[in-house]
């Protein structure tokens, strides 16, 4: 049912980027896929059999042709008035990732995504019987989170690299929630879903801006965009402290599945 959903919101946006060439359809094409690869990896110990890495290898292919789009995207967002430079890479951006998007090599993809989930191995039974769906996911849900805690040490001192990898695991942890919220029904899980899930945003965000201004100067300088046309960057310094305190409040929120 999640791999469904995800490919259905691929297939809806990928037409609307199609017809409109949006950003917001971009991102939602990279949402829906970013979302399948991570239950990719969430769901590894039942779905992994001969094809699963070159699946999820053609799904980190695809992503990545978008990759760019998305970042000139975000630049553009921040600039009142583009200069025409930056708005010519964008069309090219978007006519690779467009192409992409049609070409055999994903409807390939798309196809043997279909087949996988209608007849794969993994719709044997591979866990024990007494493991329900609550138990695989408040496995699943802690260690996504003690990743997330781990990686989140000391995060005043992280590189850029190393927030990158952090904003992963918050994604993936993220995306997890959404996929088994349902299978915690008590009232009280519920009152804890959305204090979590907002704590768990707010440090998305935050890590997100991060990666902003870590991408564009270095993008801006391989387009060869004037530096008098570039947007006001927040300085890394306060980002990194809003992160850290948004990390703390999210450590401290308690986690609804237990």
């Amino acid at each position: 049912m999640i791999a469904w959903s995800c490919l259905d919101r691929f297939r809806l946006s990928k037409a609307r980027l199609a017809r409109t060439g949006d950003a917001e359809a971009l991102h939602q094409v990279r949402v829906a896929l970013r979302q399948l690869r991570s239950a990719f990896t969430i769901f590894a110990l039942i779905v992994a059999d001969e094809r699963y890495e070159h699946l999820r290898g053609e799904l980190r292919w695809l992503a990545g042709t978008m990759n760019e789009a998305r970042d000139i995207d975000v630049v553009i967002s921040r600039i009142d008035d583009p200069p025409a430079s930056l708005s010519a890479a964008r069309k090219r951006a978007y006519s690779l990732a467009t192409k992409a998007l049609a070409s055999a090599r994903t409807r390939h993809l798309m196809n043997l995504l279909v087949e996988w989930l209608e007849h794969g191995v993994w719709l044997e039974v591979r866990n024990p019987p007494d493991v329900t769906a609550a138990a695989f996911a408040s496995t699943s849900l802690d260690r996504l989170r003690r990743k997330v805690k781990k990686k989140g040490r000391h995060l005043r001192a992280l590189d850029d690299a190393e927030l990158h990898e952090l904003r992963i695991a918050a994604k993936k942890l993220r995306y997890a929630t959404e996929f088994f919220a349902g299978l915690f029904p008590p009232a009280a899980a519920r009152r804890r879903q959305e204090p979590f899930a907002q704590a768990l945003r707010g440090l998305q965000d935050r890590l997100g801006e991060l990666q902003d201004l870590a991408v564009a100067p270095a993008l801006l300088d391989r387009l060869q965009i004037p530096r008098a046309s570039w947007p006001k960057l927040t300085g890394r310094k306060r980002l990194v402290k809003r992160a850290d305190a948004q990390f703390d409040r999210m450590i401290e929120t308690a986690p609804f599945w237990r």
